[in-house]
Formats: C-alpha cells, structure tokens, sequence
C-alpha cells in the first residue's frame, strides 16, 4: 500500500500522542477527572474518525457518551473494547510506517487499458465523495492509480486538499472524455 509523506505524518503523530492514551483516560476516570477523562475520549474519537478507524471511533465515542451523561460510570468493558480497538490500530500504524521505504516519494500511477464504464463509475463516485469533502474518498485511491492521468489527484486527496482535488478531478473526467 502506497502512503503519502503528509499522512506519514499524521500517522506518525498519531502513535505518539496516543501511545499511552488509555492509561491517561484510565487515570482520569480513577482519579474521578471526568472533564479530563471525557477530553481525552473526545480527541481520540476526533483523530480516530479523520483516519478512517471508525471501531476506534465508535469505542472513544462510547465512552465519551457515558462520561456526558455522568449518571453511570464507565465500565471495564467499554475501556478493554476501547483498549483493543485502538492497540490494533496503532499497530497497523507502526506497521504500515515501516512498510514506507521512501517518506517523501511520489504516487506511482499504474494505468491499465481505458475501461470507460468502470473508469467513469469511479470517478463519479469520487465525484460525489469529493463535493462534500468526505475522507472516505481516500479509500478509492487505489483504485484511482490505475487512471492515467491522476498523479497529481492523488497528491491533492492524500494531503486532505479536498476542494483542490474536486476541481482536478473535473480536470481529469473532461480529459477522459475526450480521449
């Protein structure tokens, strides 16, 4: 899997500011720091969500729900989901940031012969995802590398600049169309 120099990173700072995440949620909630505890929760749902890890999401925002409504206290449970989902995630990261030989290469565009259906669903959905700026697009980078043409669409989505990429996208299926 190819990763962009700027989700590096995100990914790198990531794995620092949550490597001991839960003992500082588990101390806040022990020491009965229910504003920092429920801060905590709440960023890591945050960063959880701008990375795509929606179980660890929906682990953090569990528990940030349970701290709002104060009436019952966080349980062993909910803290061992949220403890699994995100030392899964952090050791994809840890993974995925060794995988990377070169931080600052480019992305390497492998175009397979003109399929003007396929090729214009893609697009299409990318289309869609990128006028409302929906990270999901990112899943469809894969796939986009097999379009001529896309290099600099890919460097636009993998630095999270949606608008931009929206506008290189209409760039890119105008392209298309004329060939």
């Amino acid at each position: 899997m190819y990763v962009h120099k700027n989700q590096i990173k995100l990914i790198d700072n990531f794995i620092k500011n949550n490597d001991e995440k839960i003992n500082e949620i588990s101390e806040a909630i022990t020491a009965g720091d229910k504003v920092l505890a429920h801060r905590l929760v709440h960023t890591l749902a945050g960063n959880a969500g701008q990375l795509n890890k929606t179980g660890l999401q929906k682990a953090a925002e569990s528990i940030e729900n349970q701290l709002k409504e104060d009436a019952v206290p966080v349980t062993a449970e909910q803290m061992t989901i949220l403890e699994t989902e995100l030392n899964d995630v952090l050791a994809e990261f840890v993974s995925l940031t060794r995988q990377v030989p070169d931080k600052n290469m480019t992305p390497q565009v492998i175009a397979k012969p003109f399929d003007p259906d396929v090729t214009g669903k893609l697009l299409d959905k990318l289309e869609s995802l990128l006028q409302r700026s929906d990270a999901e697009c990112l899943m469809l980078l894969d796939e986009l590398r097999h379009v001529s043409g896309s290099a600099e669409l890919i460097i636009l989505m993998e630095n999270f600049d949606f608008e931009s990429a929206y506008d290189e996208l209409l760039r890119l299926k105008e392209e298309n169309l004329k060939d």
